[in-house]
């Protein structure tokens, strides 16, 4: 392992959102970490990112992973995060996972309940431009369904889906076997399909987009949809590139 990652986002009511990331850094001049992909690559980095309605705020500074416990400048959380989902694993290459649950956030002071997500990234650098051969579109969307459950699903251009949802409260996770995700930055709809149903989402922006990612971003969402017959709302994450 050359490089590590450490990632907590919090989802809250009405689509604002808070992201911390630390970043180890490469260890070898004139190689790009696999995290370039993401846009981390080079120096070392700890930042928090809060989305609100009207604004966005970027902090550098200390921030720390002990956990299920998060900190950095204002900002202390703790989430019980379970459940690991690969999104991919190879040894010695490049790891990332996930894990989701219950969250409570205090930024600046004010304590709320969240959904949180818990990850963690690292691998292999590599002489290759790993930004420049990075797909040119793609879109991650974390749905809310309310306690813990969620849909999370990643839809990669010319790749196949990759996702997972946990549909009832308190019961583990299931995989999502199909994702479409179509629209503009500020509008877009979605389909995840699980052995138990498909959801079928119409999503709107709630915050600005914070352009971490270069020909995209962050930002957080409220939606609606269904599940079957059941008719369903929440809040929402979604990283991007190209929409």
């Amino acid at each position: 392992m050359t490089w590590d990652a450490r990632f907590f986002i919090a989802i809250f009511e009405g689509g604002e959102w808070c992201k911390v990331h630390t970043f180890s850094g490469g260890k070898s001049p004139g190689k790009h970490c696999l995290s370039a992909l993401e846009g981390l690559d080079g120096e070392p980095r700890r930042v928090a990112l809060v989305g609100r309605e009207q604004r966005l705020e970027r902090r550098m500074g200390d921030a720390f992973f002990d956990g299920g416990s998060v900190r950095a400048l204002g900002v202390e959380a703790s989430v019980d995060a379970r459940d690991r989902f690969h999104w991919i694993r190879v040894p010695r290459v490049l790891t990332y996972w996930s894990a989701t649950g219950a969250a409570r956030v205090a930024v600046d002071g004010r304590v709320r309940e969240a959904f949180g997500v818990l990850e963690h990234a690292w691998g292999a650098e590599t002489r290759i431009d790993v930004a420049r051969l990075a797909p040119s579109r793609w879109r991650w969307d974390v749905l809310w369904l309310g306690e813990d459950r969620f849909f999370a699903g990643l839809a990669v251009h010319g790749f196949g889906p990759r996702g997972v949802a946990r549909l009832r409260v308190g019961c583990g996770t299931t995989n999502v076997s199909a994702i479409r995700i179509r629209g503009r930055r500020d509008r877009w709809s979605g389909t995840m399909r699980t052995r138990e149903g498909t959801l079928r989402y119409e999503a709107r922006a709630a915050t600005p987009i914070s352009p971490e990612v270069e020909g995209g971003g962050f930002l957080g969402f409220t939606w609606e949809g269904t599940f079957g017959a059941e008719r369903l709302s929440g809040s929402g994450f979604s990283e991007f590139r190209g929409a």
